[in-house]
């Protein structure tokens, strides 16, 4: 539904009724609000990707390939290429864009998710010796 119609066009209740319950607070007995269900699709999702990521960064540091901007670029488009194989990952790269513009939090408490962080570091290291020099011109991937 939120894939199909985005996070803020279907009610609290249109997800009561899909899933079945009669109780009208399940949604929000369950995952606190709209937004925090929002979060648990995003952390089923997500997470497996972050180890994916955090398993490419790791294999190009040790190949002493930190520093390249193409290779790191693969680590944030590879693991979302790879949810388009499944319908269930196809609706959730629709409900990202979404739910970032609708400012509905999809990160940690502190605004940024671990792995996510890790990468920008890498991708602002990289940058600063790059043709353009981005990381000077105040370029941030995050």
């Amino acid at each position: 539904m939120f894939a199909r119609r985005g996070v803020h066009a279907v009610s609290v209740r249109e997800i009561t009724e899909a899933a079945e319950q009669r109780n009208a607070s399940a949604v929000h007995y369950h995952f606190g609000s709209r937004d925090g269900l929002v979060l648990a699709i995003h952390e089923k999702h997500q997470t497996p990707m972050d180890a994916e990521r955090r398993a490419m960064v790791a294999d190009l540091e040790a190949a002493g390939r930190g520093d390249d901007l193409r290779a790191l670029v693969e680590t944030i488009v590879v693991p979302m290429a790879r949810a388009l194989d499944a319908p269930d990952g196809r609706d959730y790269l629709r409900l990202v864009p979404s739910s970032l513009t609708r400012r509905v939090s999809v990160f940690g408490r502190d605004g940024h998710r671990p792995t996510s962080t890790a990468t920008c570091n890498s991708f602002s290291a990289a940058s600063r010796d790059s043709p353009t020099n981005c990381g000077a011109n105040g370029w941030r991937p995050c």
